[in-house]
């Protein structure tokens, strides 16, 4: 009997491997390439719409060629690499976007990267680009007030902007940017993004716009990212509704493959391949937030984030996630939490997942009322009562009168804090 040498063995275990080990679906989010800022300061005069050829919140040349580069590295990747597409692009990729038109341009761009040579795009034919329904799960300025509460109360409350140097330098960089005064973390990003955007494009600075300032606010733009998105109520208020968009493609996506399935209604799910979100740099961020990996800093414009859906030689379901932190950058490896590895059971995903999906996000966003509420006593059964949150951040988030002012935090995230908690029962009482 003749036997294969180990090198031949291996060669034909990986083959069989390569062969039976499948990639079923993309689900991809990207951010717009470089661009021109999305809003101008009160107090600049040359940074206002007439002087940015598209005006504002455009692609500018330098964001196209970034967004094309990081179509043609999705080719790479995707097409040629993985061969995922055994068809039509038409029939078996979907690009979702908010509805602005940053998103919609950035969109553009990549796809037509992706049907290109580089940046040959002669090969390119028009895409069709969809505006969802869900489309706010896309869009960066969707209103929130839970969610600015809480991003406001940790950045007020958190060392670095306690000290008097960090608070000094955030006061000088609002009042020559225009503004009386600081009115949070989204403030600071709108300044940074006209700054870096004017750096980035060699517009006219400002003469207080300092390379170095613009660097120290994006520095603690980094900071106050990281301490609000790795709380898991703002990764679910900011990110979760695009999480769950994945998570049901990836289950309608399972239960069309079964043998059983409706044919009419998994008629476009079985065939499809890639489904893209464009998108902006914070709700990226917000999604990464949502899968247990926090950037240490804010994304690079044409940054993207993939989620792939595999099955593997046994036959399992897995998936494995990916991203892309910089516009020349290269697809890494990202470990989701609660999985206990850089490929995750499919099963394990979805139910990892759950807690940052929310049943009715308008009402724990403070939006509406959730429930059919009535008052309740000051001291209610508490015994079954328990907060959602952190126990720290509902003490915090009460003494700063959440409790009254916010009705998601008081009968959501930190029921028993603010209803059984004496300390505040008893304020409730006395007002």
């Amino acid at each position: 009997m003749r036997y294969l040498s180990p090198i031949l063995f291996m060669a034909a275990v990986l083959a069989v491997a390569s062969a039976e080990n499948r990639l079923l679906l993309v689900q991809t989010v990207w951010s717009p390439g470089s661009h021109s800022p999305i809003v101008s300061l009160p107090s600049e005069k040359e940074n206002v719409i007439n002087s940015w050829p598209d005006g504002l919140g455009a692609l500018t040349e330098a964001g196209v060629r970034q967004s094309l580069e990081l179509g043609a590295q999705l080719r790479r990747r995707y097409i040629r690499g993985f061969q995922l597409f055994d068809g039509s692009l038409n029939r078996q990729m979907y690009v979702a976007s908010s509805n602005v038109d940053l998103a919609l341009t950035s969109a553009a761009a990549v796809m037509a990267g992706l049907q290109g040579n580089g940046n040959d795009t002669s090969n390119w034919r028009p895409f069709p680009i969809h505006v969802e329904e869900e489309q706010s799960a896309l869009a960066w300025n969707t209103e929130c007030p839970q969610a600015d509460a809480i991003e406001n109360h940790q950045t007020r409350s958190s060392p670095w902007f306690q000290s008097k140097s960090n608070l000094n330098f955030i006061k000088q960089i609002v009042g020559r940017a225009g503004y009386r005064s600081f009115e949070g973390p989204g403030q600071l990003y709108s300044i940074w993004d006209a700054l870096d955007s004017m750096r980035q494009n060699d517009h006219p600075m400002p003469i207080w716009g300092e390379s170095e300032d613009i660097d120290r606010l994006k520095g603690l733009l980094d900071v106050s990212s990281a301490l609000s998105y790795s709380q898991d109520i703002v990764a679910r208020l900011r990110g979760g509704r695009l999480l769950e968009l994945i998570v049901k493609k990836i289950k309608s996506k399972i239960a069309c493959m079964a043998k059983d399935a409706n044919v009419e209604e998994c008629a476009n799910i079985v065939d499809q391949r890639m489904h893209a979100y464009s998108t902006d740099d914070l709700t990226l961020y917000a999604l990464l937030g949502t899968l247990g990996a926090v950037p240490s800093v804010i994304q690079a414009p044409a940054s993207a984030v993939a989620i792939e859906l595999w099955r593997n030689l046994l036959g399992n379901l897995e998936i494995k996630v990916v991203t892309k932190t910089s516009a020349d950058g290269e697809f890494t490896d990202v470990l989701v939490s609660d999985c206990p590895d850089l490929i995750c059971d499919v099963q394990k995903f979805l139910s990892r997942s759950d807690r940052f999906i929310s049943g009715n996000w308008q009402a724990e966003c403070g939006m509406e009322p959730k429930f059919e509420l009535e008052e309740s006593p000051v001291h209610p059964d508490c015994f079954d009562v328990k907060d959602r949150s952190d126990s720290k951040n509902c003490i915090d988030w009460a003494s700063a009168d959440y409790c009254e002012n916010q009705i998601a935090v008081k009968y959501l995230f930190c029921r028993q804090t603010c209803l059984c908690n004496p300390r505040f029962a008893k304020r409730r009482r006395t007002q």
